[in-house]
């Protein structure tokens, strides 16, 4: 591989796409900088012999034909957080390009096809993360007001239309952590088994509104002040129930006036995890401690994302990989939720993962050491390249029939 070709593309990728007033990196879901970054990977392989397709909705298909049409598939996306960081997305679109081109050079000769996938909107938007990917395999669910579709430039129309028809034997996704497990423990690639579900619970508590400078504390019923031991309890919540993060990141008092006792709390607590009954406990929990604490609350939950398992075959694979090519390696499970969970759902689907330094991500302090990059691509090329030579069906290969 030319690691110096995959450093200038990302030194490329740092000046350019970027908005008049950036800090860190800001190509957001649906903008024109998002648009350009995807635009330049299709210039960059314009004189490959390849196929390119771009769906309905802006998701990008760089296709590699072998002797087969059975299809081993890689990627990620290209769009940022607002203030993000280089690596997060660009490391598995820019890496499978390297691997690519690669290929080419050497005049590698896939018995399967390989393809390219670049989606878009993965970050979070005003239709949902993991946009691209979910409406590919079909997950997003068409809004009967089309309002929010036009605010993003879309049509029901060519949702429908970017829905996969197609089949694929595999996906695999190179990813920063976006943690410190790898880092901490001195691993040099993660392999994923799966990809934390999301439970999101709007909770409102409610107490009275009163004057802030006549109302005697004993005589208050302050809505902050009631909340207090429920948010504690709610960071407390992981330590009894296992595979779970809970968090309470949106807050809202009303009326929010400094003279004024609160009279409403408004909060949103997610609850992320590898076991979908570890979640729902979790959240039992939480009203259970309303309940019995006598507050008068309203409970409702908002988004439910089911936990996705990568497929143990494709762990294997990238495994076997590892210890070849020397690799330390360890199975983890994914907090952060990727493209691959969607491709889960329509194909086995796997992850690799590289150490984050710190654990920062989105934000412009994301960084990864670059031996760690070329370790992570390095892994990417072999595994995809032992997937796209196997003449049989991979799970028939491997026994899992």
């Amino acid at each position: 591989m030319n690691f110096q070709r995959l450093n200038d593309r990302f030194e490329y990728l740092k000046q350019n796409f970027q908005t008049a007033d950036s800090h860190g990196f800001n190509r957001l879901a649906f903008s024109s900088e998002e648009k350009a970054a995807i635009d330049w990977i299709i210039e960059l392989v314009s004189k490959y012999p390849v196929e390119v397709h771009r769906d309905s909705i802006g998701n990008c298909f760089i296709r590699y034909k072998g002797k087969t049409d059975q299809t081993i598939a890689f990627g990620s996306h290209m769009d940022t957080v607002k203030n993000g960081g280089l690596l997060d997305g660009a490391l598995g679109v820019l890496a499978a390009l390297e691997c690519l081109e690669s290929w080419i050079e050497e005049d590698f000769k896939p018995e399967k096809s390989i393809e390219l996938i670049i989606f878009v909107a993965e970050e979070a938007n005003p239709l949902g993360g993991t946009f691209g990917s979910r409406v590919f395999t079909g997950e997003y669910s068409i809004p009967q007001n089309e309002e929010i579709l036009s605010q993003v430039g879309l049509t029901s129309e060519q949702i429908a239309n970017a829905r996969n028809t197609k089949a694929y034997e595999a996906f695999i996704e190179l990813h920063i952590e976006q943690g410190n497990i790898l880092e901490d423990q001195q691993i040099e690639i993660g392999i994923v088994n799966a990809i934390a579900g999301i439970i999101r619970t709007k909770i409102n508590i409610y107490g009275d509104a009163r004057h802030a400078g006549t109302t005697p504390m004993n005589k208050r019923n302050d809505a902050l002040v009631k909340a207090s031991p429920f948010i504690q309890f709610a960071n407390q919540l992981p330590n009894s129930i296992s595979g779970i993060v809970c968090t309470i990141g949106e807050l809202h008092v009303k009326p929010n006036l400094p003279s004024v006792v609160p009279g409403e709390i408004e909060m949103v607590v997610e609850i992320r995890g590898d076991r979908y009954e570890n979640m729902v406990e979790a959240e039992n929990r939480l009203q259970k401690y309303l309940s019995h604490n006598n507050l008068h609350f309203d409970f409702e939950r908002t988004v439910t994302k089911i936990p996705n398992e990568m497929n143990t075959t494709l762990q294997q694979v990238i495994k076997e990989s590892c210890d070849q090519l020397g690799f330390s390696n360890l199975i983890m499970y994914s907090g952060a939720t990727h493209d691959a969970k969607s491709m889960s759902n329509i194909c086995p689907s796997g992850m690799i993962f590289i150490p984050s330094k710190n654990g920062i991500s989105h934000h412009p302090d994301e960084f990864s050491e670059w031996k760690d990059i070329e370790k992570g691509s390095t892994l990417l090329k072999e595994v995809i390249q032992k997937l796209s030579l196997m003449k049989e069906d991979i799970f028939y290969e491997y026994g899992n029939a």
